[in-house]
């Protein structure tokens, strides 16, 4: 089992209270890294939008680097698709904003980087957050173990040439699991809002989604260097959480908070 120490009074999903809300895409989001530090409050300082609050695991902050895959995407406002997998490395932190009697949980992307250009403009457009374009590869297979398989997850990419290459690769072990409320892998994982790195905290993207699945890690094989950002520090930290989310079909909505 993921054996983190529990928190209490988690919750990630609250009653629905919103003024409006608009459908803009759907999507498949699958096979999501997640590489977990705890970082000092100071570190986050002016990366919060005003009207948000840093939520605290452990009475720290908590920030993630998370590489995964988007497929099938449909755009509901622009009408157009892209069926071609794309691949993204998203580093984010978590926070959390007071709605009338009801505080919502969600995570906050700091930098996010997609493979294809396209991509990188849709979510611009639709005001989901910013992002840059980065050369970025994945590759997922099973192999055989003992009675079962695992699974080998791997991202790559590549900055400025192909003499600076990073490579993320995590071995599973055993079958996924759903993730356990008050642990860091739900605090982390089952989070349904994503606000804005635009500055703008009054909107919200929510994800209509089933809980995840995580995949324990057997063998992880972490990158040198992660893509250049204001946590370059996170280079030479140790992780406190390395998992593989299954992911699924995710419906995004645009809620005035």
């Amino acid at each position: 089992m993921l054996n983190l120490t529990p928190i209490n009074g988690l919750k990630n999903r609250p009653n629905e209270c919103f003024v409006e809300s608009m459908k803009i895409m759907e999507l498949g989001h699958y096979h999501h890294c997640f590489i977990n530090y705890h970082v000092a409050l100071d570190n986050l300082e002016g990366a919060i939008p005003p009207g948000l609050e840093l939520d605290l695991f452990e009475n720290k902050p908590v920030v993630s680097w998370v590489a995964s895959s988007l497929q099938d995407m449909k755009c509901l406002r622009g009408l157009w698709s892209i069926k071609e997998p794309t691949f993204s490395l998203s580093l984010r932190t978590y926070v959390k904003k007071k709605v009338g009697s009801e505080m919502i949980r969600g995570f906050l992307p700091i930098q996010t980087w997609f493979s294809k250009g396209n991509v990188t403009r849709a979510y611009r457009w639709l005001g989901i957050e910013k992002s840059e374009l980065l050369e970025i590869q994945r590759s997922v297979h099973f192999e055989p173990f003992e009675k079962s398989s695992r699974g080998v997850f791997q991202y790559s990419w590549n900055e400025d040439s192909a003499a600076n290459h990073s490579i993320l690769k995590l071995r599973t072990l055993g079958a996924p699991q759903p993730a356990l409320a008050g642990y860091l892998e739900f605090f982390t994982a089952e989070k349904y809002y994503q606000f804005s790195n635009n500055r703008n905290a009054s909107s919200a993207i929510f994800h209509e989604r089933s809980p995840w699945y995580l995949w324990e890690i057997d063998e992880s094989l972490l990158p040198s260097q992660w893509p250049e950002s204001s946590f370059s520090f996170l280079n030479e930290k140790t992780p406190i959480s390395v998992f593989v989310a299954k992911g699924s079909k995710v419906s995004l909505f645009k809620r005035k908070v």
